[in-house]
C-alpha cells in the first residue's frame, strides 16, 4: 500500500508492508487510520504515521470488503457471502455477529441512512439490511443475472452499474 500527497505533482510519502497476498479493498477510518482487507483472511488496521500495522484481524474468511460503522466498528463482506461485524472493544476488534447474507463474493458494502445498508455480490442480488441486537435482518433485495458491479447511495437513493452497461436509480424506503 502506497500514500502519496499531492502538491504540483504526487509524491510518494509512504509504503505499507504487511499482506501476504492481494489487497481488495482499502479505506480511511474517522480516526485518520486505514483499514485494509486481503486475500491473506486479515484485515489490518494501520497508523498513517507508522510504519507498523496497528490491529490485525484473523480471520478462517478471506475478506473482500470493509466498511467502518459506528465508533471504530467494522463490517467486512467475505468471498464465502457472508458479512462480519466486528465490535471495537480497549483497541481489539471483537466477532460480534456473523451472517450468511449472500452466496457467493461480496463486493461492496455502503451505507445507505440510519442503520440501512446495502451489499452487492457475485451471486447477482443486491441486499438492503440492518443490524438489529443479536441478527441481520434483510428489509430488501433485488436479483439481477447482469451481476451488479457497483454501487452507491445517499439517503433513501441508489444507484447500482453492472458489467452489461446498465445505470439503474433505486428508491430505498425501509
Amino acid at each position: 500500500i502506497k500514500l502519496f500527497k499531492r502538491n504540483e505533482k504526487y509524491e510518494w510519502i509512504k509504503n505499507y508492508v504487511g499482506h501476504m497476498d492481494s489487497i481488495y479493498q482499502i479505506i480511511f477510518l474517522k480516526d485518520c487510520h486505514l483499514a485494509s482487507c486481503s486475500k491473506d483472511k486479515t484485515i489490518r488496521i494501520w497508523d498513517t504515521f507508522g510504519d507498523n500495522p496497528v490491529t490485525i484481524i484473523f480471520d478462517s474468511a478471506v475478506p473482500t470488503a470493509i466498511l467502518e460503522i459506528g465508533e471504530g466498528d467494522l463490517i467486512s463482506g467475505h468471498e464465502s457471502g457472508e458479512i462480519i461485524v466486528w465490535k471495537k472493544q480497549d483497541g481489539e476488534y471483537k466477532k460480534y455477529l456473523q451472517y450468511k447474507l449472500h452466496d457467493k463474493c461480496i463486493r461492496q458494502i455502503i451505507h445507505l441512512q440510519n442503520h440501512l445498508y446495502v451489499t452487492c455480490s457475485d451471486d447477482g442480488f443486491m441486499k438492503a439490511w440492518i443490524i438489529t441486537e443479536e441478527n441481520l435482518k434483510i428489509v430488501w433485495s433485488n436479483q439481477d443475472d447482469s451481476k451488479n458491479y457497483s454501487i452507491c447511495g445517499k439517503g433513501d437513493k441508489l444507484i447500482s452499474c453492472s458489467r452489461t452497461g446498465n445505470i439503474i436509480l433505486w428508491h430505498i424506503n425501509y
